[in-house]
């Protein structure tokens, strides 16, 4: 299984109208890819002043009805914390090494098909879910407290946006229950060979998948690979999380109490200007038990506990029109940032949110990069808010 993900309207009076989430969801035993919403570009027309007065009369979204703390808040796991004194048979030399080999392979396969590589990442998300695969004993994208892995991401510090391939071998401890196992009895993985063939099945054997797992690793926006590896004698659980890096938020995006959304991203390559910015939506996670997790092979950006992704934009963010251009009419989700500074160094945006991330939930704030097309298809930033 694996997951990417990439993030409406403006109208005029001949009227673009909201395009459907464009979501590529490929699945597979270990895999799946979520590219998100990709939304279509800005664009507004001239009015007359009698008409604008008329919308921003209309217009309620700068009216902030949230009757709860909306101020970023971590969820707490339900289950305790994987940690690797209490579950790991790896050393923490042993799984150093482990993570060079692998990302040796990554980033052979990069340069057989003319990619640069990716340098091994610092976020501990990977290694995080691949302890959590093996305490809880589940194989899934979604974590035994229900979180996902964008999520999980935002709350360990992410500043770009995750895409995770995860596989696993060996003996659930389910399985090794029931086959009445022991060391003797039931042959157990060795986590280097293990990692090769699952490399391998994910670049050479992944038609199940869609070529999901190969897309993912041979991604043209990833600049660097988290990876996590689990082993406890018996069975060996590997994620990967790809991520960008051209662009990185400060900080991440912060809601304040007045409902005002701030977000501020250094660019650290030329030529990156943002083209729209989205936010998805998902219920507060719950605890899920491994049959539930195992029967979902996919997942997306919001829509929940799903596999069927569907329109769960909460808010869309629009650039402030040119002088003497305003938007003729926008929908009950779209906002209009206060402020929209995007230099070639740094992007800032400020926007009121009203009530529209009142609900109890996750938001997911998803920045998209102008490419100069209609569609806007490369996600720079996914990064999560958690309002209770």
């Amino acid at each position: 299984m694996s997951s990417n993900d990439r993030g409406g309207d403006v109208a005029s009076f001949l009227g673009l109208v909201l395009l459907l989430i464009f979501g590529i969801l490929r699945w597979g035993s270990s895999y799946f890819s979520d590219r998100g919403e990709s939304p279509v570009r800005n664009t507004s027309q001239p009015i007359n002043h009698k008409v604008a007065e008329q919308v921003r009369e209309n217009d309620t979204s700068d009216v902030c009805t949230a009757s709860h703390p909306v101020h970023e808040e971590r969820y707490h796991q339900s289950y305790p914390a994987a940690t690797p004194s209490s579950i790991s048979k790896l050393s923490s030399d042993e799984l150093n090494q482990l993570r060079y080999h692998a990302l040796r392979l990554i980033n052979n396969d990069r340069a057989d098909h003319g990619l640069p590589p990716v340098v091994l990442g610092a976020n501990p998300a990977a290694q995080l879910h691949a302890e959590d695969m093996l305490v809880h004993d589940y194989f899934g994208h979604w974590w035994a407290d229900g979180r996902k892995p964008y999520m999980v991401y935002t709350q360990t510090g992410g500043t770009s946006y995750v895409s995770e391939n995860i596989a696993t071998s060996g003996w659930s401890d389910r399985e090794w229950i029931g086959n009445v196992c022991n060391y003797a009895r039931c042959a157990v993985p060795t986590p280097k060979e293990e990692i090769t063939k699952h490399q391998w099945d994910m670049m050479y054997d992944d038609a199940h998948a869609d070529w999901g797992h190969r897309d993912n690793i041979l991604g043209e926006t990833h600049r660097a690979v988290n990876i996590g590896i689990g082993f406890n004698g018996a069975r060996v659980t590997f994620v990967q999380h790809f991520e960008g890096g051209a662009v990185q938020a400060i900080g991440g995006p912060v809601l304040n109490r007045n409902c005002e959304l701030f977000l501020a991203l250094n660019k650290r390559e030329t030529g990156i200007a943002v083209g729209a910015v989205s936010i998805a939506y998902d219920p507060p996670p719950t605890p899920k038990t491994p049959a539930q997790i195992d029967a979902l092979g996919r997942y997306c950006t919001g829509g929940g506990f799903t596999v069927y992704c569907p329109n769960s934009s909460a808010a869309r963010i629009l650039e402030p029109p040119p002088q003497g251009r305003y938007y003729t009419k926008l929908d009950a989700n779209e906002v209009v940032a206060n402020t929209w500074r995007d230099s070639p160094s740094q992007f800032t945006m400020t926007a009121s949110m009203g009530s529209l991330l009142k609900t109890p939930g996750v938001y997911t704030v998803i920045v998209w990069r102008d490419n100069g097309e209609a569609w806007l298809s490369e996600q720079l930033v996914a990064l999560s808010l958690f309002v209770k």
